[in-house]
């Protein structure tokens, strides 16, 4: 990111004011640490003088913006954050770099490099919403050891609606060597719970509370298919509408014990904006 003063100040106010950050602190440590240039030279003082026209480059813009718009929560111990859709959670063999997993790293290594972070679980790369993050091997062991305690929710726009208002559909999925899931039979597949309640519906489509007691590989996807009702968007799993240019799922809330304090949280996001425009 490089972009030219608009007039005179110190370099971290100038920061500021260009990314909207709330706090400086994130900022000085970009700075402190050589990741900001000034005229093509890098500037390791936070109160530095610049000059109207004066051209100012940022190493990685995305280190600033994950800290700004998509942390949910943050201590010694997690971090919880908002994936937007389309964003791989880990890297793969095709792409390596533009994860949600690097993104986050780079955020935390900008305060140490000694810094690391261990992913707890993922979601889909065409789904938006909560990841849990653990700053310490300690954490990350402890949060998935106890991950079966974590309620987990989404909001799903879908085609049609459910043939109840509120259900629970339980079924066995296995998947193939194209990467499809698919419903099976006991014995062949892995059980999979998810419980839905209808909260809207308008056109054609249902906006469903979503509560899964497992998490599979595209688990909500394929049960919501399997009764007639697949995710708008989600062409994979026989979507005919893509209102919103996206899948229509969205991981909103996380509960579950602290790693440390054994405290209960309660983390969520509220519903996407494209989401809010079909209510």
């Amino acid at each position: 990111m490089k972009f030219k003063a608009e007039k005179s100040g110190s370099l971290v106010d100038l920061l500021q004011l260009k990314t909207g950050a709330s706090s400086k602190t994130k900022i000085r440590n970009l700075i402190k640490e050589g990741r900001i240039t000034v005229n093509q030279s890098v500037c390791k003082i936070p109160a530095a003088p610049v000059a109207k026209g004066d051209e100012i480059a940022i190493e990685d813009a995305k280190k600033i913006e994950i800290s700004l718009k998509g942390v949910i929560f943050e201590d010694k111990h997690i971090l919880a954050i908002e994936k937007p859709a389309g964003l791989l959670s880990i890297s793969t063999a095709a792409e390596k770099i533009n994860t949600l997993y690097r993104q986050v790293s780079d955020y935390v290594k900008s305060e140490s490099y000694k810094n690391k972070i261990f992913i707890v679980h993922r979601l889909d790369r065409e789904v938006s919403g909560l990841v849990l993050f653990a700053k310490n091997e300690k954490a990350k062991m402890t949060l998935q050891e106890n991950w079966t305690r974590v309620d987990k929710y989404y909001y799903a726009w879908v085609e049609g609606t459910p043939p109840q208002k509120e259900g629970r559909l339980e079924s066995y999925l296995k998947e193939n060597t194209q990467g499809n899931v698919y419903e099976s039979h006991k014995g062949d597949g892995y059980l999979s719970i998810t419980l839905y309640k209808v909260l809207f519906e308008r056109k054609g489509m249902s906006l469903l509370q979503i509560r899964i007691e497992t998490g599979r590989k595209h688990q909500i996807r394929v049960q919501l298919f399997a009764i007639g009702c697949p995710v708008v968007g989600d062409e994979r799993y026989g979507a005919e509408t893509n209102p919103f240019k996206r899948i229509g799922l969205h991981a909103f809330s996380l509960k579950f014990p602290h790693p440390e304090t054994g405290e209960w949280m309660e983390l969520e996001s509220k519903l996407p904006k494209i989401f809010e425009h079909s209510i």
